[in-house]
């Protein structure tokens, strides 16, 4: 790449929560019109990185330049309305009762006392234009699905006249379709009207393709910063994990696993709309994934049968007996665990701390002798699940809120490990996690296999789902089109191919 202006430089930056150094004497620069990768393990300090930039978090140590001036950064107004920097987070931080439009221009609209409807719509609607966005400037955000309210934050960030743009794990919720929209109009912003960007992203493929250059951080510092055309995959891996990627291999022994025991049976569940008469079997010590693409109905079926969900109709079974009216509360009984793909909304409680949120479940073990919630049992109890699962740091009274998105998923799992689930249902478990954690929960799974729980695994990653199931369903439009097994379909492409038919 062509050296341009630097529109933004940082000078070891150092950064300290309570226990925990997120950043160590981290340097950076951004050139304008160019898109830089910033990788790394989940709490490696990229995403406090950022919002030090963005002006969330305060340094506590290292300069910020912009233009090659040390600037303030206080708070995230500034950031955007005196050195034009936008930031789009991996949560989106819009308000989902307002419309597209009043989204698009809050805090940012000029047009005087009075409120000019039709210019704010026709703003709004260019803004939507620059993304290929199909939705309208009048629809309430909370009508809308998911990825395209992540595809209105960045309209609103685009919309701002940046100069610097931070894209926060911009494509967690986004479809191939919608991801090339989004690709497309980045090329767009670096070439044609010279914006710098950092990107952040756990999907390394994507970061290879859209970056020209890639920073990688592990633990709190910078280890290196490399050209995205001289690196392949495997090397980022390797630079990011400090070592060899770790491979997860099938478990061969599958049949000294996984018992005939039937633990819960699905026959012909239905929801209007979004399932359509699925039927299936899940085993004793068995990982059945279940997977498609974005709108089939498998988020349904894992919510229906964890009780989150009305069933219109058909039968669940638990160990044979037929479960009418299953509510979340009936379900955590009968020792079916839910792991939401929604940590934030529907995982954690965001300010207690870990040990409060490992033993939610389970608070009949913390107990003491006269029945009264002994606080002791409950810490002990909450830093014998972190250690075994490894959740960092390893401090039981952290908010669980500062823990990055891998050790919170993590702690989620020991939940209901705690809790003695027989059956973890689990839905896109590795959602917004890299590669290092992916790996840390793929054997957690299988290690909870072979202690004979059985596992429903609900994902839209191929990759894992060929790596880390035993069986797995095809939906598609809320049907089960296909049964398949690891030895049936050997790579992502053979079945992407079943999932386009």
């Amino acid at each position: 790449m062509e050296q341009q202006q630097i529109v933004l430089e940082l000078k070891a930056i150092s950064k300290e929560f309570p226990g925990v150094k997120a950043l160590n004497d981290v340097s950076l620069t951004l050139y304008q019109g160019e898109v830089l990768g910033l990788v790394g393990e989940n709490g490696a300090g990229k995403s406090t990185l950022v919002k030090i930039i963005n002006g969330v978090y305060t340094r506590d140590a290292g300069d910020i330049l912009i233009n090659g001036k040390v600037v303030e950064m206080n708070n995230p107004a500034e950031a955007i309305m005196v050195h034009k920097i936008a930031y789009v987070s991996q949560e989106n931080t819009l308000c989902p009762d307002l419309t597209v439009a009043e989204n698009i221009v809050l805090g940012q609209w000029t047009g005087g006392a009075a409120i000019n409807w039709k210019q704010i719509y026709d703003f709004a609607q260019k803004a939507l234009d620059a993304l290929g966005l199909k939705v309208k400037p009048t629809d309430i955000l909370a009508d809308i699905s998911p990825a395209d309210r992540q595809l209105v934050e960045i309209a609103r960030a685009v919309s701002q006249d940046s100069k610097i743009l931070l894209l926060d794990e911009p494509t967690s919720w986004l479809t191939e379709s919608e991801k090339k929209y989004l690709f497309d109009r980045i090329k767009h912003l670096k070439t044609n009207q010279d914006v710098g960007i950092i990107f952040i992203s756990h999907f390394l493929d994507e970061v290879l393709k859209i970056c020209d250059r890639i920073q990688v951080m592990r633990e709190g510092i910078s280890v290196g910063v490399f050209p995205a055309e001289e690196l392949t995959k495997e090397m980022l891996i390797e630079q990011m994990l400090g070592q060899k990627k770790r491979e997860i291999m099938y478990d061969e022994n599958i049949a000294d696993r996984v018992k005939e025991k039937v633990v819960l049976e699905v026959r012909g569940l239905t929801q209007e709309g979004m399932v359509d008469n699925v039927s299936f079997e899940l085993h004793e010590g068995e990982i059945l994934g279940i997977t498609g693409l974005l709108g089939c109905g498998k988020t349904e079926i894992g919510r229906m049968i964890s009780g989150s969900q009305i069933v219109d109709g058909g039968q669940i079974l638990v160990d044979g007996e037929e479960q009418k009216k299953l509510t979340s509360k009936k379900c955590a009984k009968l020792g079916i665990g839910y792991i939401s793909k929604d940590r934030k909304e529907e995982g954690i409680i965001p300010f207690l701390s870990i040990t409060k949120n490992i033993t939610l479940a389970s608070l009949k073990s913390a107990l003491g002798k006269f029945k009264h919630l002994s606080l002791h049992k409950e810490k002990e109890i909450a830093k014998k699940m972190i250690e075994v699962l490894d959740v960092r740091p390893r401090d039981p009274e952290r908010e669980i809120i500062y823990l990055s998105g891998g050790n919170q998923q993590k702690a989620i799992i020991a939940k209901w490990i705690q809790a003695d689930s027989k059956i973890l249902v689990i839905d896109e478990p590795t959602r917004g996690i890299d590669i290092g954690a992916k790996f840390e929960i793929y054997n957690l799974l299988r290690e909870q296999a072979k202690g004979g729980k059985a596992v429903v695994f609900i994902s839209s990653e191929l990759t894992e789902v060929l790596e880390v199931t035993d069986r797995f369903l095809v939906l598609r439009s809320g049907k089960v089109t296909g049964e398949y097994t690891h030895y049936e379909i050997k790579d992502e492409h053979g079945l992407l191919a079943i999932l386009s038919v």
